[in-house]
């Protein structure tokens, strides 16, 4: 850990260095989760707009300036946005299970899972870019009103801190603050 990035990128670029150096890791990295960036996009867009109109927000984002450079270098930020995306898309799942009903009236047992699942990628995207725990936060905080009970965001919440918790536990260690990176 360099102390310029969160924990999540050295270990990114540790765990996946046999595909050769840090450089084409990075870049490794960047085009595969500016895939997962699209897709999300495109998951996010399907069920809001008519099709066309979907590919062309598709459009969009894969040739925004900001984005298309983000995807055509080596870093962490199209790793982080992939993860923030799919813990929306993972959200916003859990909450259309929320709205249907199981069998008997009861509520779907899944949506506990769909929200923990999307609080840890939430908390994965912090943890390559920390201002991704101010966006996933927010994302909960608006999420509160749909979801008309605090259950599920509270559990998002807890897989958001579970997920961050290594970089919590690394500034303990090195008596930093808490939320602290460079």
């Amino acid at each position: 850990h360099n102390g310029f990035y969160p924990l999540g990128y050295p270990l990114l670029l540790k765990l996946l260095l046999g595909v050769g150096t840090p450089d084409r890791t990075g870049f490794w990295i960047s085009h595969l989760a500016s895939i997962a960036v699209l897709a999300a996009a495109w998951r996010i867009a399907v069920p809001l707009l008519p099709r066309a109109r979907a590919l062309l927000a598709l459009a969009f984002v894969a040739l925004h300036p900001l984005c298309f450079n983000y995807y055509s270098t080596a870093g962490v930020d199209p790793a982080s946005m992939a993860f923030f995306l799919w813990g929306f898309v993972l959200a916003l799942r859990a909450l259309e299970r929320d709205a249907e009903r199981a069998p008997g009236g009861r509520r779907d047992p899944r949506v506990r899972w769909l929200a923990l699942a999307a609080g840890i990628l939430f908390g994965l995207s912090g943890l390559l870019r920390y201002h991704a725990l101010v966006a996933g936060g927010l994302a909960l905080a608006a999420l509160v009103p749909a979801y008309r009970r605090l259950g599920p965001v509270a559990i998002a919440g807890a897989g958001m801190a579970l997920a961050y918790s290594p970089q919590i536990a690394l500034n303990a260690v090195l008596g930093l603050p808490p939320l602290y990176t460079n």
